[in-house]
């Protein structure tokens, strides 16, 4: 049976003669597969025989970090201009949509006579004027991030499957030196199912099987001698969602085999998306644009070392893993316990060691895990994993309870409304459905999440109740949403993130002792849809509001 060991068994033999040369040999084709979403934990648990093939028999790293924010148009963007949106400019050019861009309006620092920044197609174009160039994408949006005049072949596909066997085609017929494919559907599975789904794992079950199909086109084409694969990924997720800071939304993997790579080796140098233009040109032997910010990944290649200035202190662990009930690590528990579970994330060795009042976790001293266990009342849980090589970054989970007997709860009304661009006028509005919840958040309670599943991606919403605060005092509030949403705390807007997409609203507010009327305004337009509110205050480490402050 056909398999892809054959990328990395070349490798030894066109080995380079070490930093005396510029360039591996031997390469004279390169195919980068770009599988959007596919995070670190699932690639290391989904059974994908023709990546693992790859990895044994070449390079593989699992820390690539993303830039911010961790959604696909920065990110793809970034690893064919070589650097990030402060330097390249705009992440899409020509969309009337959303770019998921923060700065729109930041010109590249240089730009050719198209006004874009120079990119790895745009650099190989001017380099090897005779070369075959394609691209050949499931996501359409990845043909506005480049000059279709630079390829050969630009081509989107309406499924992975597709995409992949026109790619098999297009090598078996031109063998190009240089192919970007792109693979979307495992993100469409994160978003539908979850990320660390069956679903979302067997999605990338399916972009392995379709990974095979092209390695073996190459194979067929008679230059898997000559040809390096990358296998890429923009972002990882959590829950349905990605675009934040969390470890699995902005770590990533990467993986070379083929011509003149190492094999079974574990890339030590850390990496970034934006490395992969630096390394497809290093690979080809083309001189790298000084204004790029992205370095090629030397270690990867046979007679090439790890840098010699790479910081050797502790080893970054990746951090323990939550099961993830919704966005933040954690989950609501109405009139039953919380159920705590702590899990090593896959490929990891060490300790987990854990806090429950909101302290981090230290190598002497913090409780160790064992066992799941329950929590009678909210609380934050943090996390760290510790081994003789080091240690990972705390990682946070909010377990919430809510007692109906005890009153907690908010009240909640829903309004069917066509597609918004602010905050409607409430007053004007008839709800087309109302009910009890137990958090400000758009999974508050299964009647809520009932009633949401009627109205699609544009609705609009309010909760109302009272707020008990414990002490006097200055408190905080951070209310995280997409689209826009409104806090008020009696009669004062504190928080104000009013606008489409994704913010972050801030406010502070004094407060006595007791209780407080509370209303919280949002919409939806379209797209995802997220609201949690979080609060600090005397004694209170941050955290999402617990529903044992706020009663109907």
């Amino acid at each position: 049976m056909r398999n892809c060991i054959f990328i990395g068994l070349m490798s030894l033999l066109i080995a380079g003669c070490g930093e005396a040369n510029r360039h591996p040999r031997g390469i004279e084709h390169v195919v980068v597969i770009g599988i959007d979403a596919m995070s670190v934990q699932g690639l290391r648990t989904a059974n994908t025989p023709c990546m693992d093939s790859l990895i044994r028999n070449g390079a593989v790293s699992y820390t690539v970090r993303t830039v911010a924010p961790s959604t696909s148009t920065p990110n793809w963007n970034t690893m064919f201009y070589g650097a990030g949106p402060e330097v390249s400019g705009p992440a899409i050019w020509h969309w009337d949509g959303s770019s998921y861009m923060r700065n729109l309006d930041l010109a590249p620092v240089v730009m050719t006579e198209n006004f874009r920044f120079p990119n790895i197609f745009r650099v190989m174009r001017d380099q090897r004027p005779d070369a075959e160039i394609g691209a050949i994408y499931e996501w359409w949006a990845v043909g506005l991030m480049f000059e279709p005049e630079l390829l050969n072949v630009h081509e989107t596909k309406p499924s992975a499957m597709e995409t992949a066997v026109r790619s098999a085609e297009y090598i078996r017929e031109k063998r190009p030196n240089f192919l970007f494919v792109h693979l979307d559907e495992v993100d469409g599975h994160g978003h539908r199912d979850g990320h660390m789904s069956p679903g979302y794992l067997r999605s990338i079950e399916d972009a392995d099987a379709q990974v095979r199909l092209i390695v073996d086109a190459i194979r067929d084409a008679g230059i898997a001698g000559r040809t390096l694969v990358m296998i890429v990924s923009d972002h990882g997720g959590i829950y349905r969602g990605h675009g934040d800071a969390a470890w699995e939304e902005v770590t990533v993997p990467v993986i070379f085999s083929g011509a003149g790579v190492k094999r079974d080796y574990a890339i030590r140098q850390q990496m970034y998306v934006f490395d992969m233009a630096a390394s497809v040109a290093f690979a080809l032997g083309l001189d790298i644009p000084y204004e790029w910010t992205g370095r090629p990944t030397k270690a990867a290649f046979a007679g090439f070392d790890e840098p010699a200035n790479r910081w050797n202190g502790p080893e970054l662990l990746p951090p323990p893993v939550f099961p993830v009930e919704d966005r933040p690590h954690g989950g609501l528990f109405i009139d039953r316990p919380a159920e705590v579970n702590i899990a090593l994330p896959a490929g990891a060795e060490g300790v987990i060691r854990y806090t429950t009042d909101g302290s981090i976790p230290v190598r002497d001293g913090s409780e160790v895990y064992t066992a799941p266990f329950t929590l009678d009342r909210s609380a934050v849980i943090n996390a760290r994993l510790f081994s003789e090589k080091g240690e990972s970054p705390n990682v946070t989970a909010y377990y919430r309870v809510a007692d109906t007997k005890a009153g907690h709860g908010l009240n909640f009304r829903i309004y069917q409304q066509p597609e918004m661009k602010e905050m409607p006028d409430f007053r004007t509005l008839q709800p087309a459905g109302e009910g009890v919840c137990y958090e400000f958040s758009l999974h508050g309670s299964p009647d809520l999440q009932a009633l949401r599943s009627r109205y699609g991606h544009n609705y609009a919403m309010t909760f109302t109740g009272n707020l008990r605060i414990d002490e006097d005092g200055v408190y905080i509030f951070r209310l995280h949403s997409e689209d826009g949403g409104k806090l008020y705390i009696g009669r004062e807007l504190v928080a104000n993130g009013s606008g489409t997409g994704k913010s972050v609203a801030t406010g502070k507010i004094e407060l006595k002792a007791g209780l407080h009327p509370v209303r919280l305004e949002y919409f939806r337009q379209g797209g995802g849809g997220e609201i949690t509110l979080y609060y600090e205050g005397p004694d209170i480490s941050s955290r999402i509001v617990p529903p044992e402050k706020m009663f109907r």
